[in-house]
């Protein structure tokens, strides 16, 4: 069943559509993971200079559209990255300090702030075209959601309701999409700025993740079948209805959505997934429910394969790669 399944497997990655694929190296790095792309199609990520650098031992980059690079040290640190960007430039992300993971900040100029809530781990999950940045702080003890205004105000978010937050993106009004527990289960969630939590839940399903939230409401994510156990995907259009669909893979245990745009009238939703030859493969799920399975790496060996990152509105996917020798390089994929 194994090799069957397998078979299967590689004639539907066979089946993607034809695309043009760009690395991105960071001129001079070890290593380089692309983590992040704009609208307009600036990507971020993170790089591992190949000799001593003053940025630390992992930097930040900005790469423009035209191929050009930009890279930036936050506070000397090392696992630094730019987890979501503007087509302005206005950046935020994560790099590690010590024992903690801490966020950061940077403008147009250059300038970068950082953002570490209660002392605690301090992650940036995203930014919306306002500015405002959306981030989750944890430690033992506790996890807040949080939001960071453009004039550097933090506001801890109110979970009325809604224990061991988690969120997952931001849109446009403000809206934030996640994850918590509510009354001991597992349930998505939305939260408006203006405070009002509406809780995400369907009969016959459990441990629903969001993974995804864009400008007009619609939430993507997934769920596992209370009778079957089956673990699927869904979308929930901004008036409440939702729309189960089929992960791709013969694992959908280890199918991650990453995130969710809409292309000429194609809701995409994209992510990656492990496979049970031990490689990753990038996915694109249409709406009319086809599924694109890609690998760009060119390599074969176990543990090597395509990890995505985003998606811009154009249908450009942003990740990173992991070749033979399991160095990470960053990529672009265009349609």
């Amino acid at each position: 069943m194994r090799a069957a399944l397998t078979s299967l497997f590689l004639l539907a990655a066979l089946s993607a559509r034809a695309a043009t694929v760009t690395n991105i190296d960071v001129p001079g790095a070890q290593f380089t993971y692309a983590e992040s792309i704009s609208p307009s199609g600036i990507v971020g990520g993170g790089y591992g200079p190949a000799t001593f650098d003053p940025c630390g031992q992992q930097c930040g980059f900005l790469r423009t559209p035209d191929g050009t690079f930009q890279t930036f040290s936050v506070f000397d640190a090392y696992n630094a990255g730019v987890t979501a960007i503007l087509d302005d430039g206005t950046s935020v992300g994560n790099y590690i300090k010590g024992h903690n993971t801490r966020g950061f900040a940077r403008t147009p100029d250059g300038t970068v702030t950082d953002i570490f809530i209660h002392k605690a781990n301090t992650e940036m999950e995203g930014i919306n075209t306002s500015g405002i940045a959306l981030g989750n702080a944890f430690s033992s003890s506790r996890q807040d959601v949080f939001l960071r205004t453009p004039d550097g105000k933090i506001d801890i978010l109110k979970m009325k309701g809604c224990g061991f937050a988690s969120s997952a993106g931001i849109n446009a009004a403000g809206t934030v999409a996640g994850f918590c527990l509510h009354k001991d289960k597992g349930v998505g969630f939305l939260r408006t700025l203006d405070g009002k939590i509406t809780i995400l839940k369907k009969r016959g399903w459990k441990n629903m993740g969001v993974s995804a939230i864009d400008d007009t409401g619609v939430v993507a994510g997934g769920y596992v079948d209370t009778k079957t156990g089956g673990e699927h995907g869904y979308i929930r259009d901004a008036d409440g209805t939702y729309h189960s669909f089929e992960l791709p893979g013969d694992n959908p245990v280890n199918t991650y959505i990453m995130a969710m745009t809409v292309v000429g009238g194609d809701r995409q939703i994209v992510g990656w997934l492990m496979a049970r030859d031990g490689r990753d493969y990038g996915f694109i799920h249409h709406a009319e429910g086809s599924d694109e399975i890609f690998d760009v790496s060119g390599g074969h060996a176990s543990r090597s394969g395509t990890n995505v990152s985003g998606i811009s509105p154009s249908g450009v996917i942003v990740g990173y790669y992991f070749d033979d020798n399991l160095h990470p390089h960053g990529y672009i994929r265009t349609p």
